[in-house]
């Protein structure tokens, strides 16, 4: 199973904490920075749950 949401960047320490406590999102399987274009550069992080290998996605776009 894989999920994505979006964090805006401001938010985005705080909502990473929740998703390792709460989800258990405890591996950061890969981290790429992204060129959104008009809406600015960003990061997409893939994260794993290592007891379920479940995956998320999340990303967040850097405002200027």
């Amino acid at each position: 199973m894989s999920e994505k949401i979006e964090i805006p960047a401001e938010k985005l320490h705080e909502e990473m904490l929740k998703l390792r406590q709460g989800k258990h999102m405890d591996f950061l399987r890969s981290l790429t920075g992204m060129d959104w274009g008009e809406e600015g550069l960003g990061v997409v992080y893939h994260l794993e749950d290592t007891k379920t290998s479940c995956l998320l996605y999340t990303s967040d776009a850097a405002d200027e």
